[in-house]
């Protein structure tokens, strides 16, 4: 996952589409169906969402791993006076601890799909579980086998334009069957518009896909039961065309 310190020196230009008011409103609807109020973030990122949970009145503590997107966050956090509402910790999702527990573990934008071992993905579970009271919830979304599977990933070219800098950024994606794993290569392209400087960034992104029951079998391993799960931001069933999946864990 260390792929994420040079990658954020581009992630919130490459994401400024990226609709994060709706999924916040989204995440808060499930959150407030159990009645949670302190909410820890696994995979915080730059803090966009933390913040958003934060002016829904949430107690929220971030836990990011990479030290670029952790020092943006701490900016975010800082500028929009939020101190209080919002703590960070930069560290592992699998081995970090703090003497606190929880309402609820969330974690979005597929950071769970990032853990392409089987050791990880229970060590940070059951982490989670750690940090959560009796009956907490573990709130996540991961890339869904069926729909991988049926629907392929696929090239793709995306141009982003900001006052100061033009991305161009190219997809190649590479589907590895035998280890449930799509290895994601990224080229970004990023020109100063002032000074016309032009930088290259490659990055190799290995993303898992998840079916229902190994999700099934990764919860009892943590104390967890599945109680819901669903397509992230719809609702609606999970289908050979659900690309993200949200998974609602209880810690027994």
């Amino acid at each position: 996952m260390s792929v994420f310190n040079e990658y954020s020196t581009i992630y919130n230009l490459l994401y400024t589409d990226k609709d994060y008011p709706s999924e916040v409103e989204y995440i808060h609807i499930i959150l407030q169906k159990y009645g949670v109020k302190n909410v820890m973030e696994y995979g915080s990122g730059t803090g966009i969402h933390g913040c958003l949970l934060a002016d829904k009145g949430y107690s929220v503590t971030g836990v990011e791993l990479s030290k670029g997107m952790f020092e943006q966050a701490k900016k975010r956090i800082a500028d929009q006076k939020k101190e209080n509402c919002f703590s960070l910790i930069n560290g592992d999702i699998r081995t970090f601890t703090v003497d606190k527990k929880f309402d609820a573990v969330i974690s979005l934008f597929h950071v769970i799909s990032y853990l392409t071992d089987n050791d990880d993905v229970v060590q940070t579970f059951r982490n989670a579980a750690s940090h959560l009271k009796q009956g907490g919830i573990f709130l996540f979304d991961v890339w869904y086998l069926p729909a991988v599977l049926t629907l392929h990933p696929q090239n793709k070219i995306k141009k982003i334009e900001s006052d100061d800098f033009l991305l161009h950024r190219i997809t190649e994606p590479n589907i590895l069957y035998n280890k449930n794993i799509v290895d994601v290569n990224f080229k970004s392209f990023l020109t100063n518009k002032k000074t016309n400087n032009s930088v290259l960034i490659e990055e190799k992104h290995f993303m898992r896909y998840f079916s229902t029951p190994e999700i099934h079998l990764f919860a009892g391993l943590a104390g967890f039961e599945v109680i819901e799960s669903e397509e992230f931001m719809t609702s609606s069933a999970p289908s050979e065309n659900t690309w993200g999946v949200c998974f609602i864990l209880r810690k027994k």
